[in-house]
């Protein structure tokens, strides 16, 4: 079984909802699955939810092979990219889905670019960041692999500062031409394209001074 697709209503009891983890194969699904997608379908308005993400797939993160995962939830933050990035290192694609009320910062990037070094593309509809100052974060060690970058929106305090910080992070992303070229799966159809023109430029303001520099050494 190479695709395993979940569906969970969020409505049930937390004890009904983890009744499934004993009824999948576990020990062949480690060894084959690759692609998980996972839906969260949640309760009228007014109920309370009575599970969280983290507690559905805890019995999944034991799938260290997974290479693409597809998120379809309206809650999620940024310790439980954490969690996924630290448990699927092997990811190449990663697309999460999310509503109003998720809340994903800077550090959902930062955790996917330390945790999953053969990452290829990543969409991410929102990043929710407006107290943070982006001109001043850390970037211990670039990720190289990432190619892709997709965001619906980014509802920041600095739309450039926070480009800059991205084209750190992903010295190598592409930023010409209409991302949906170079998108293997379905693309987020609302990206934000203030912000990839701020990306498209930071990109060049990186590639004019890391030209700057072999010129002032005496590189070719």
């Amino acid at each position: 079984m190479r695709k395993l697709s979940l569906r969970f209503y969020l409505h049930s009891r937390t004890q009904d909802i983890s009744v499934w983890s004993g009824l999948l194969p576990t020990n062949l699904m480690a060894s084959t699955v690759r692609i998980l997608r996972i839906w969260l379908v949640y309760p009228p308005l007014g109920q309370l939810y009575r599970a969280t993400l983290m507690e559905l797939i805890q019995p999944l993160l034991h799938l260290h092979d997974l290479e693409q995962f597809n998120l379809y939830a309206e809650i999620w933050s940024d310790e439980d990219a954490l969690v996924i990035s630290q448990s699927w290192p092997a990811f190449l694609l990663k697309f999460s889905s999310s509503g109003q009320e998720a809340s994903p910062t800077w550090r959902t990037m930062s955790h996917f670019a330390e945790h999953c070094p053969n990452l290829e593309q990543l969409v991410i509809p929102a990043i929710v960041d407006r107290r943070i100052d982006h001109t001043d974060l850390p970037v211990n060690r670039p990720h190289y692999r990432l190619r892709l970058l997709l965001l619906g929106y980014a509802d920041v305090d600095c739309v450039r500062c926070f480009a800059r910080y991205l084209i750190q992070l992903f010295p190598n992303l592409r930023t010409n031409g209409r991302p949906e070229r170079h998108v293997r799966f379905p693309y987020h159809k609302e990206c934000n394209w203030q912000f990839r023109q701020a990306l498209q430029q930071a990109s060049a303001k990186a590639a004019e001074t890391g030209q700057a520099s072999r010129d002032a050494d005496g590189w070719e």
